[in-house]
């Protein structure tokens, strides 16, 4: 089996077990407060706007490093892999801070699509 394909499906793996360890921790008892409900009104627009801007300088970052590597491969691949991830990750840790799963749904939607729809596989070389 091709590696490359092999990577892909790990990076979506990673993000469901983002799920699983985010239902697990908001099953426990949670005391929210106001001040944390300000400092989610002001990290959800941030991380929001930080993943904006990766989706859109993607294309940027891969004709750089093609310049540099001459073809897209596995590298490039994995670039643009950790690119995407990035967002589940900003959804679990709003999710970690507020027990609601719905920021991890959204941005790890979001990252899943982009990896499944964004992210050509490189033939394999043997």
């Amino acid at each position: 089996m091709n590696i490359n394909v092999i990577l892909k499906y790990a990076f979506i793996f990673a993000i469901g077990v983002y799920g699983v360890v985010a239902w697990i921790f908001c099953q426990q008892p949670f005391d929210a407060d106001a001040q944390q409900a300000e400092a989610v009104g002001l990290i959800l627009p941030i991380l929001a706007g930080t993943y904006v801007m990766q989706i859109l300088l993607e294309p940027f970052f891969t004709r750089r490093m093609m310049e540099t590597q001459g073809e897209y491969n596995k590298n490039v691949m994995i670039v643009k892999l950790a690119l995407f991830e990035s967002g589940a990750i900003y959804g679990l840790l709003l999710t970690l801070i507020t027990h609601d799963l719905n920021y991890l749904m959204g941005f790890g939607i979001a990252a899943m699509l982009l990896i499944f729809f964004r992210v050509p596989v490189p033939p394999a070389r043997f």
